[in-house]
């Protein structure tokens, strides 16, 4: 078995366990079921995605019409995943069960479901692109981190691009789509300046950037959702819910910095001014 498939299986892991865990505590009972359907769901939408649409259809699309042009051909390209990829995150919304059970109260959680199951089911697929691959045939799994940390991250970014489409459900849905894909072009663009060496910078420097935009995209995704969630930027609320100064007993939404142990956190109270351990995780 190429080792690969066990990084896979590793990340698939922390992304349920890690994501799947935050959905729960962020989500209301009422929802469980559908967000657990949703996540089912997008398991396999990455492959159906790739396989039956992009490939067959799309490409073959761009090949007849920008084939003549090799650049203008891989640059089209670009359009693949935005084009196929959201669009299949959102399919459930052709049933009328799943749009009228997402509301503005539920729509972020819902969109780090769909997130979650598409990217879980494209850490497969990514896997076995890199174990048909024989420069990568004698690695051990546990080098493969950057595949992980990539692939994790990849979930809440999914999340944070359908999020902008759940967010304009109703009228303005096809202009929220619009923006998702907008948003997922936007993600994978810098991969392409690099496979074309744009400004002539080099490989070297051209992995550095696309490594940071991921960072820089990803924070950006993660604050999106935030967003949406609260109508403001409160990270420290999104991640940790409110806290109670066991002080003053001030209850304030949770500060974005603070030490964290297992359930408790040492962050400073806005009300006394003081620094106290509080209890994490108390939902608001």
């Amino acid at each position: 078995m190429h080792q690969i498939y066990i990084a896979s299986f590793v990340t698939t892991l922390l992304a349920c366990g890690f994501i799947g865990w935050f959905i729960k505590w962020r989500a209301d009972k009422a929802d469980y079921k559908l967000l657990i359907m949703l996540f089912l769901i997008e398991l396999p939408m990455a492959l159906v995605a790739f396989y039956f649409i992009r490939m067959p259809l799309l490409d073959n699309a761009f090949k007849y019409l920008f084939g003549s042009n090799a650049e203008l051909y891989g640059f089209m390209r670009n359009f693949y995943a935005p084009l196929t990829e959201e669009p299949a995150k959102l399919l459930p919304l052709i049933f009328p069960f799943f749009r009228g059970k997402i509301t503005k109260q539920n729509f972020v959680v819902a969109a780090l479901a769909l997130g979650l199951g598409f990217g879980i089911g494209e850490i497969w697929l990514v896997g076995n692109f890199i174990a048909a691959s024989p420069k990568f045939a004698d690695l051990p799994w546990y080098q493969f981190t950057g595949f992980m940390n990539e692939r994790f991250m990849v979930c809440i970014v999914h999340a944070g691009m359908t999020s902008f489409a759940l967010n304009r459900l109703g009228n303005k849905f096809i202009l929220g789509l619009l923006g998702s894909m907008g948003l997922h072009f936007l993600g994978n663009f810098p991969i392409y300046l690099s496979a074309v060496n744009f400004l002539s910078l080099g490989i070297a420097t051209w992995q550095v950037i696309v490594s940071v935009w991921l960072i820089i995209f990803f924070l950006g995704m993660v604050v999106l959702l935030v967003y949406f969630k609260f109508g403001s930027i409160q990270i420290g609320k999104f991640f940790y819910g409110t806290s109670i100064c066991p002080e003053c007993g001030f209850n304030y939404p949770a500060p974005a910095f603070g030490i964290n142990s297992f359930k408790t956190r040492y962050e400073k109270c806005p009300g006394c001014k003081k620094w106290h351990w509080v209890k994490m995780w108390k939902k608001d």
